[in-house]
């Protein structure tokens, strides 16, 4: 466990169309341990907020997918299963053999209406720049806005002390992040590759946000 007790951890957020309230929110999917024994359970936390702070729920009914990747290979958690309590939604994850887990969750479709200058300012905050910088390229900042959004998160866990391929399997959620290395397997300062996928193709071009909750963390 040398090398994976150093690991960095991956949980990220990719949201289709860029879209929201002006409050808008990132999701994430936490589990309260990264590290985890086979045949064991580990509380999985699901934050719309940040990375440390959930400040809204997602209930049941707004769920399209939630899945588990593992050495058996890929299940859909029954929504049964799926608790929300205040402002935070959980799962329980119950692993068996050693491996990468891949953890994921996407949400249904919501259409959202704001003012250009509501609209614009969403942008702003929710640092979404090149949204806001053909807007006003385009003349389009008095324009409102009717949008629809979605999203898509995922999360790996470590399962016993064997790292696996698993960390690479596709969801094939409409917007999706993949590493190209295992982030267990890396040591500090390594770098580490991935792949975005819109609609199941690579994409080109595409603004992109990463990061830890501060510098040195």
């Amino acid at each position: 466990m040398k090398v994976l007790a150093r690991a960095a951890v991956i949980s990220c957020v990719a949201i289709v169309v860029a879209a929201g309230v002006l409050a808008a929110h990132d999701m994430f999917l936490r589990p309260l341990q990264h590290f985890v024994a086979p045949n064991s359970s580990v509380l999985v936390r699901l934050l719309n907020g940040t990375f440390s702070k959930s400040e809204n729920s997602i209930t049941r009914d707004r769920l399209l997918d939630v899945a588990i990747v593992s050495p058996a290979g890929r299940v859909r958690l029954d929504t049964a299963l799926w608790s929300v309590a205040g402002d935070t939604s959980t799962f329980t994850l119950k692993t068996g053999a050693a491996g990468t887990y891949v953890l994921g969750a996407s949400t249904r479709p919501r259409v959202l209406g704001l003012s250009g200058k509501e609209f614009n300012a969403y942008l702003a905050e929710d640092g979404i720049p090149d949204e806001l910088a053909a807007r006003r390229k385009d003349g389009r900042l008095n324009d409102a806005s009717k949008e629809r959004y979605q999203k898509h998160v995922k999360a790996l866990v470590q399962v016993g002390d064997s790292p696996d391929k698993g960390f690479s399997t596709v969801l094939g959620y409409p917007a999706e992040i993949i590493p190209l290395q295992n982030p267990y397997t890396l040591e500090v300062g390594a770098s580490l590759d991935v792949r975005l996928l819109v609609e199941g193709k690579p994409v080109a071009g595409q603004f992109v946000q990463y990061g830890g909750r501060s510098a040195s963390d």
